[in-house]
């Protein structure tokens, strides 16, 4: 007799949340002893928690890989941009120097050497944007236009296969001379001169033109222009304007160094002094540092002084620097002339230390800026100068308009002052032969020249109305 057993249906699972005790034993935690289903939990799981601690463990390691490495390369060493300070180029192959000599030979015309040698520098060089400013301002002002060349429709890839380098180069260039001329006929209107450019560059287009105040922008622009002329000499380019080139370098050289000064001295002008004067005698300054002024509300007072601290410090300065006679006057003087004036500095005098620091009645000073830099008062001495300019036959002052004027400033203002740099300033001169600046529009650098870009004969001819 057949008999039916009823299927045994297995157990239904004790389902145990171990994870909370399993996590402690892994962590080594010692709130609680492990348990039985922990040991077991260890021994089931054990080679998987060996794996889970592995993987980490190595995706750690790539990650600090990944972020301190930079993919390899060390963190801030970048590649170079070739404007370094002490940057050359590397000896050329035997390759590279025959190319060379083929691309600047002599006997090849200057504009076409010097176009092809302004493309392969702008080529080897990493450019941001204040260093491409200055570069293609300088090229425009030595006639170097930059730009797309006219009735060329760009590069043909079918054509570059039956082209050499040289002519490749030629066809991609985008900076090229267009005087008419070019310099290259005995009766050229235009002649080579770098230094010239150098100059109507670095002393009148930086600063006044393209407005540039900051000292690290001052020195850039003059190692940039140093750096190009440096290329040009390396590779030969213009063998025959070699001293020209040179001294273009030592313009670099001093413009670095009197940017800088001219633009501490510009920072600083009028001085304490010449402020104070120009306050008490109508001067640019007069009235505004007037503490009775009630529409003045946000106003820095620092912009001037008020009366009673100007008269104080001019009996100061006169007490330390003037004659008798000036001293006795006092107050009194009077503005016999105020003159607007182009003056190159001839001397340089700073006053020594001196410890007696006390007014006419004995008391000691006020402990105050202004005080402190009136009791270190010297003087610069300068004469009138005409500014050189390129469109104007250059003549010479009178004998009796050469006078050598001297001009009371404190160390503050002295310590950049230099022996042949330029101001254009408004002078105020006393009938005691007293003199002050009332008022700065430049200080200029001892090879300041006016330059503006040249006109290119080839749009501006007037054949066409002949």
């Amino acid at each position: 007799m057949a008999t039916s057993v009823a299927p045994i249906s297995p157990p239904a699972p004790t389902v145990t949340d171990d994870r909370e005790q399993d996590v402690k034993a892994v962590t080594g935690s010692k709130d609680s002893e492990p348990s039985a289903s922990t040991e077991a939990s260890e021994s089931v799981y054990a080679g998987t928690t060996t794996e889970v601690k592995l993987a980490t463990d190595e995706k750690k390691k790539k990650r600090k890989k990944k972020g301190g490495s930079g993919g390899g390369k060390a963190k801030g060493h970048t590649k170079p941009s070739g404007f370094e300070e002490y940057v050359v180029d590397g000896p050329p192959t035997k390759e590279e120097a025959e190319a060379e000599l083929a691309l600047y030979d002599v006997s090849k015309p200057f504009s076409q050497r010097m176009e092809t040698c302004i493309q392969r520098y702008k080529a080897r060089r990493k450019w941001d944007p204040t260093r491409l400013l200055f570069f293609t301002t300088y090229l425009a002002l030595g006639g170097v236009s930059t730009g797309q060349k006219q009735f060329f429709g760009g590069m043909d890839e079918k054509k570059m296969d039956d082209m050499d380098a040289e002519h490749i180069a030629t066809m991609a260039a985008t900076d090229f001379i267009t005087l008419k001329d070019r310099g290259t006929t005995e009766d050229s209107e235009w002649e080579v001169d770098f230094a010239y450019v150098v100059r109507g560059f670095l002393s009148y287009k930086v600063p006044y033109v393209l407005s540039i105040r900051k000292l690290n922008q001052l020195e850039l622009a003059c190692k940039l222009i140093k750096n190009f002329l440096n290329y040009v000499v390396f590779h030969s380019v213009a063998p025959e304007y070699h001293a020209n080139i040179m001294e273009a370098v030592e313009l670099c050289n001093t413009a670095e160094k009197e940017l800088v000064l001219c633009a501490n001295v510009s920072n600083r002008l009028p001085g304490t002094f010449n402020m104070a004067c120009s306050t008490i005698y109508d001067g640019l300054y007069a009235g505004i540092g007037d503490t009775d002024k009630t529409w003045e509300v946000g106003v820095d007072q620092e912009a001037g002084l008020d009366e009673k601290l100007a008269k104080e410090l001019i009996l100061v300065a006169l007490s330390k620097r003037g004659t008798p006679e000036q001293q006795a006057k006092g107050l009194t003087r009077k503005v016999v002339r105020r003159d607007y004036m182009s003056l190159e500095v001839v001397e340089v005098i700073l006053s020594p230390p001196d410890p007696g620091l006390s007014g006419e009645s004995g008391k000691t000073l006020p402990e105050s800026k202004f005080f402190r830099g009136t009791q270190a008062l010297g003087s610069i001495k300068v004469k009138p100068w005409i500014p050189e300019d390129p469109l104007a036959e250059y003549y010479e002052l009178p004998q009796e308009q050469c006078q050598i004027l001297e001009i009371w400033l404190e160390k503050a203002i002295l310590q950049y002052c230099f022996v042949g740099m330029h101001l254009e300033a408004r002078v105020h001169r006393f009938d005691d032969g007293l003199n002050f600046i009332d008022s700065v529009t430049s200080v200029l650098c001892s090879f300041f020249l006016r330059l503006e870009n040249p006109i290119n004969d080839d749009k501006d001819s007037d054949d066409e109305y002949d």
